[in-house]
Order: C-alpha cells, then sequence, then structure tokens
C-alpha cells in the first residue's frame, strides 16, 4: 500500500501590510540609526516604506526588534512581549484606529469570530482558522511560511485586553509554518 502524503498544500506567501510596521517601528519602537540600519539590511527601510512587504522580511524584522527591544529575555518571551506590546503601536494607525473603536462594540467573542478578517487588515496570505469550542472558549489556528508564534501569541493576548476580557491565551501546538492557540475567558 502506498504511503498517503498528509503534508499540507503549499502556503500562499504572505504580505505584510506597511501600517504593521509603522505600528511596530515608527509608533512603538522608534529605532535609532543603528537599529534602522539593520532593519534596512533586512529589507525594510524605514526612511523610504513601501507599502507592502513579504512575509519573510516582517519575519526577520520581528527577530531583530525583539533582540532590539528584550535583550534579556529569550527569543520566545521576547516575542510575545513585543507581540502584546504591538498592538498599542498599531490602533495608533489610521486603520488601527477603526479597529481600536470596533473592538469594545463587538465584545471578546465577536474579535475572535471576526479574527480572520481582524488579521487580514495588516497580513495576507496567513490562513486564519477560527473556531468555537464552547462558551467562552475559542480556538485560533495560523497557518504562514514565516510563522511568529510568540509574537502571534502576545498579539491575542494584547487584543482580548483590547475588547475588555480577562483572557488566558494558551499556545496548543507550533511548527515551523503553523500555530494554534486556545483563548479563554
Amino acid at each position: 500500500m502506498a504511503a498517503v502524503n498528509i503534508e499540507p498544500d503549499p502556503l500562499p506567501a504572505s504580505v505584510v501590510e506597511q501600517s504593521v510596521f509603522e505600528g511596530l517601528f515608527h509608533n512603538l519602537l522608534q529605532p535609532d540609526a543603528e537599529f534602522a540600519a539593520e532593519l534596512k539590511a533586512a529589507g525594510y527601510d524605514l526612511a523610504a516604506p513601501l507599502p507592502k512587504y513579504s512575509g519573510k522580511v516582517f519575519q526577520d524584522c520581528v527577530h531583530i526588534a525583539r533582540r532590539r527591544a528584550y535583550p534579556d529575555l529569550s527569543p520566545e518571551e521576547a516575542e510575545r512581549a513585543l507581540g502584546k506590546r504591538f498592538l498599542d503601536g498599531y490602533l495608533s494607525t489610521i486603520i488601527g484606529k477603526m479597529i481600536a473603536a470596533m473592538l469594545p462594540i463587538i465584545g471578546t467573542a465577536g474579535a475572535l469570530k471576526r479574527y480572520a478578517r481582524l488579521y487580514k487588515s495588516g497580513s495576507t496570505g496567513t490562513v486564519v482558522i477560527s473556531e468555537p469550542l464552547g462558551e467562552r472558549a475559542w480556538r485560533i489556528g495560523l497557518r504562514d511560511q514565516y510563522m511568529n508564534t510568540d509574537f502571534n501569541h502576545g498579539l491575542l493576548e494584547s487584543a482580548m485586553q483590547h475588547t475588555g476580557a480577562q483572557a488566558t491565551v494558551v499556545v496548543l501546538s507550533r511548527s515551523p509554518h503553523a500555530a494554534d492557540y486556545e483563548v479563554r475567558w
């Protein structure tokens, strides 16, 4: 009997909007010249931003930022902390201000139900799975060629705070191209 290939189809290339970079670097971290030079070498020029970037450029820039912002933390802890703070910078962008106004109105379950749409405001190509597990519990799955599991963990925690929920977010599974989270409140 022939072996069955259970690997998923190749993931589409993710594209990250300039507003994500603006939120993280211009609004939140405000890099000095040396930090900006590292970002430029990775493909993001603070002085001449492009409208969109590849998921690879974003991943590389997140790795640089976590090292710069949290040098005393492990890479995982630093990325999670950066993800938690990221939303504050993103919500001060034009698109972010619209999302910030909406989050308290739609609430926690509404935000999780619409997580794929909300995620796509900053990044397309990432496969987002959002499903209820029961009352006050959801599973969020992310599939991307350039997965930032811990950054997205922190992002989810921060998003839940912005809806007014005292939520617990747990990483259920992780791989180089996928992560699943459980959100409970």
